[in-house]
């Protein structure tokens, strides 16, 4: 019985030292693993229209008001201006909505109180997320034929 303990013992001991031995000549080696992005300047932009509704001509005041606005979101930290064109059936400076080749002049405003024109020289200065109304006005007194009068005013970020 003396034996057999003295065999599990050297039997033991020799499994230790076996496993210790293996493990103290295994070799490690180590190297950085660089990891990266780029994000580059980057805007969407979305408007909603300026829509007036029905105009009287017979009111005899600036009555006839809409509004609209321009939506942008750009990367984080960026530096926006917003300008509108004149329009597709403008005429520098007027803008105008047509109809069957009849013309109703309007106004763009960059406040509510329509006292500052958006005029195609203005810009608006931003940031890079947000909201930009557009207040619009048909001057009084236009008389012109019934119809549906329209108008495409482009909206340009720069960033």
């Amino acid at each position: 019985m003396k034996l057999t303990r003295t065999c599990l013992f050297l039997v033991s001991t020799t499994a230790l030292v076996i496993g210790a031995s293996a493990s103290a000549f295994a070799d490690t080696a180590t190297q950085n693993l660089a990891v990266s992005a780029t994000i580059s300047k980057a805007c969407v932009i979305t408007t909603s229209p300026v829509a007036f509704g029905v105009y009287d001509f017979t009111s005899g005041t600036d009555n006839d008001h809409g509004a609209g606005g321009v939506v942008f979101n750009c990367t984080k930290g960026t530096a926006t201006t917003i300008q509108l064109s004149i329009g597709t059936n403008g005429s520098a400076p007027q803008r105008r909505m047509v109809a069957s080749g009849n013309y109703l002049n309007y106004k763009l405003f960059s406040d509510s109180t329509r006292n500052t024109e958006w005029t195609t020289a203005a810009t608006i200065p931003g940031v890079d997320v947000g909201t930009v109304s557009v207040y619009g006005r048909i001057p009084a007194g236009q008389n012109q034929p019934a119809g549906s009068y329209t108008d495409t005013v482009v909206a340009t970020i720069t960033f």
